[in-house]
């Protein structure tokens, strides 16, 4: 695949590559799913063209853990090469009760391999409401690096940080949940991207809701690697 800049290129899969940007924003009905797989054999998915941030969105549902998978090469591969240092995605909670279930992005070498995982430890389950999630890192880390950024490995046989950011297999964002009870959340605009690296200063980026500014939010932005921004809400996205 060629990779153009400043042009779009639309996928057969729904996805839409940039530069050194790729982002499933599921518009295309006719793309259902968009490449993407169920997160684990017990979930259930759900394509809706319409109430997404903006356009259409997928649903991930059921009991334990349920989530997204994507092993499209346009998500995976070599992270390094690609210069991708960003991870962002958007979660709406249309079902969950429990609290202290959170999301994570994770990233994994080969199916033989345990991943590395990122909690986003600030999603809440707010319902009705479109969360934006923002991971930043660095794919030359060392393990110890990555870890004390927030990334996590799950038990099992394991690959350095470094080889699986150099190899990834499949990347995915997953929920863990208690066999007793349900939940179904929405995702939407999942992007992998490049960004320019975050100042060293340990503060985050604070924006109102939609319609809404704060004087938090109208100071110079400061972020550290690793960390979630809360963003603006994107309704005024040009569809």
């Amino acid at each position: 695949m060629k990779w153009l800049i400043g042009l779009f290129i639309f996928l057969a899969s729904g996805s839409s590559v940039m530069g050194q940007e790729v982002v499933s924003g599921w518009d295309d009905p006719a793309a259902g799913l968009a490449g993407w797989e169920k997160g684990s054999s017990i979930t259930f998915t759900e394509y809706h063209d319409s109430g997404g941030n903006p356009g259409g969105h997928v649903r991930a549902y059921g009991n334990l853990t349920t989530g997204l998978l994507n092993k499209q090469p346009e998500f995976t591969g070599n992270y390094i090469e690609k210069n991708y240092n960003n991870i962002s995605l958007d979660i709406m909670v249309n079902l969950q009760q429990l609290p202290n279930f959170k999301p994570a992005i994770t990233l994994r070498y080969s199916p033989s391999f345990a991943g590395w995982n990122y909690e986003l430890a600030d999603f809440t389950i707010n319902a009705g409401v479109w969360q934006h999630f923002e991971v930043y890192f660095d794919p030359a880390w060392s393990d110890a690096e990555a870890q004390a950024h927030g990334w996590s490995l799950s038990p099992g046989p394991t690959k350095s940080f470094q080889e699986t950011l150099a190899h990834v297999w499949a990347v995915s964002v997953t929920s863990p949940y208690p066999q007793i009870t349900s939940k179904n959340l929405g995702y939407d605009n999942f992007k992998l991207s490049h960004a320019a690296p975050p100042p060293a200063a340990p503060a985050t980026e604070s924006q109102g809701q939609e319609g809404e500014s704060t004087e938090e939010a109208e100071q110079p932005v400061k972020t550290i690697p690793g960390v979630r921004r809360p963003m603006r809400l994107l309704k005024d996205r040009i569809k």
